[in-house]
């Protein structure tokens, strides 16, 4: 007899993106987690979990999901995997690198949406919101004007890499989670 278990929550928090837009370096910066960080696609191929610990005492546990890609639904580059780990989140956080001229930030965040979609619905029933990234790069003032032009959630420019506006995340993290949680 075998008996499969498996376990139903990942974390309260989910940041999803495609690969490289800084959800690890993100993840390094709000927790005292050392993911592997580096410049190629799918450094990161299982969700690691850190905790932001708050001045009161409280903590929002933060999950960092390999990469999404176009054809994930599909198994594409292990995508039904990394997609069910989303599934065991309570709240997304999407992840755009404003300054990527391969993939532009509305692209990037239409693609992901449609990837959610087509895997399970309820998944952008969930509380969320975007964090543009890579704001202190060329470009990413237009980016980020794409961005804002494909979504009405609430977004928080930031360079994960120099630590700016990391804290306006944890904070934004909290209100999430707490209104995830009525």
């Amino acid at each position: 007899m075998t008996l499969l278990v498996q376990m139903q929550q990942l974390a309260e928090v989910g940041l999803v993106g495609y690969p490289n837009a800084g959800k690890s370096t993100l993840l390094s910066k709000l927790t005292k987690t050392v993911p592997k960080i580096a410049s190629y696609p799918f450094t990161t191929l299982r969700p690691l979990v850190g905790y932001v610990n708050y001045s009161d005492g409280s903590h929002v546990s933060v999950a960092d999901i390999p990469g999404i890609i176009s054809g994930a639904h599909e198994n594409l580059c292990l995508g039904l995997s990394f997609l069910r780990h989303i599934q065991r989140t309570k709240v997304l956080t999407y992840v755009i690198d404003v300054s990527s001229t391969d993939y532009p930030p509305n692209v990037a965040y239409r693609e992901i949406q449609k990837e959610l979609l087509h895997y399970d619905e309820e998944l952008l029933k969930k509380p969320s919101f975007v964090v543009a990234n890579k704001i202190d790069e060329e470009g990413a003032e237009n980016g980020l004007r794409l961005l804002r032009s494909v979504t009405k959630l609430p977004i928080v420019p930031i360079s994960a890499k120099k630590g700016e506006s990391v804290d306006k995340v944890a904070e934004m993290l909290r209100r999430v989670c707490s209104f995830a949680s009525k």
